[in-house]
This record gives structure tokens, C-alpha cells and sequence, in this order.
């Protein structure tokens, strides 16, 4: 059995979440991967949160692929990865994956337009509220209402 040299591949911890062509931190709420096994091994965890500037996401491997990337070998944030492509993100490159777990997870307006989302204000029976809703449902809400009106959501989980 072949070890491989890079740590990721034997731990699913990736070394450095920032972007390998640009460098802005795709993850800024996680560690490096040599903090995450220092918190790990003494205290048995690592803090990990995820805001609005995250970019964790998973492609399929013909994607990831195509912008020359080699499983585990970094990280790309949107921009760059779409640059190495030559196009924008759609919806189907992501990987399953990505679906049942980073999707669920805060992330930049980018990242949540190219799985197919936006966020949108609409008032509710608890207020108001930011939701997350498919982007073509927001964009016939958007031609529905005046500029700077806020739409009414009956429930906002259907």
C-alpha cells in the first residue's frame, strides 16, 4: 500500500483553505490543516463556523479536473476556478455532495447563485426574513413586486 505524501489525502483535512491562484481565504471560519490537528489532538476538537464569505463547496471530479486540479491539491474559490474553466458554474457541476452537506452550510451570494439560490427578503408571519429560495422562484417574485417592496410569504419552509 502506497502512503501519500499530502496529509489531506490521509485525514480529509485540507492544509490551507486559501484559494491557490489568488489567495483569499475560502473558509475564513476554519483553521489551517496543521491548526485543525494541533485542536484535534489536544482537546479531541476543532472550532469550525461558516458565515457569508465562505466558499466551501464540492464539484464533480470532471470539473474539478478540467481546471487542472488534482484531488486534494488546494483550494480555488469560485472566481478562480471559473476562470480556469472559462465559464460560470451551473447548478450540475456540483457534486452530490455538495447537495446533503456544504450546501446547507452560509455562504457567499456567488456561491449560492451558481448552486441555483438567491437570498431574498420577504415578510412572514414572523416578520421579516431573510430566506434562501430557488433562484428562478426569486426571480418571478422580483418582476411581481415594486422596487423596494417586500414580498409576503404564506410559509416560507414549503
Amino acid at each position: 500500500m502506497t502512503k501519500h505524501k499530502d496529509k489531506a489525502v490521509q485525514d480529509n483535512i485540507p492544509e490551507s483553505w486559501l484559494c491557490v491562484d489568488c489567495g483569499v481565504n475560502t473558509h475564513p471560519g476554519c483553521p489551517d490543516g496543521p491548526q485543525t490537528r494541533i485542536d484535534i489532538a489536544l482537546t479531541g476538537k476543532s472550532e469550525v463556523y461558516f458565515d457569508p464569505d465562505s466558499e466551501v463547496y464540492a464539484v464533480k471530479d470532471d470539473i474539478w479536473k478540467a481546471a487542472g486540479m488534482r484531488p486534494w491539491s488546494g483550494c480555488l474559490c469560485v472566481g478562480c476556478l471559473e476562470k480556469r474553466l472559462g465559464r460560470q458554474l451551473r447548478p450540475k457541476d456540483f457534486s452530490r455532495h455538495d447537495a446533503k452537506v456544504w450546501a446547507q452550510m452560509p455562504c457567499t451570494d456567488r456561491l449560492l447563485d451558481r448552486r441555483g439560490f438567491r437570498r431574498i427578503k420577504a415578510m412572514t408571519n414572523d416578520g421579516e426574513r431573510e430566506l434562501i429560495v430557488d433562484r428562478k422562484v426569486a426571480d418571478k417574485i422580483a418582476a411581481t413586486i415594486a422596487p423596494g417592496e417586500l414580498p409576503w410569504l404564506d410559509d416560507p419552509e414549503q
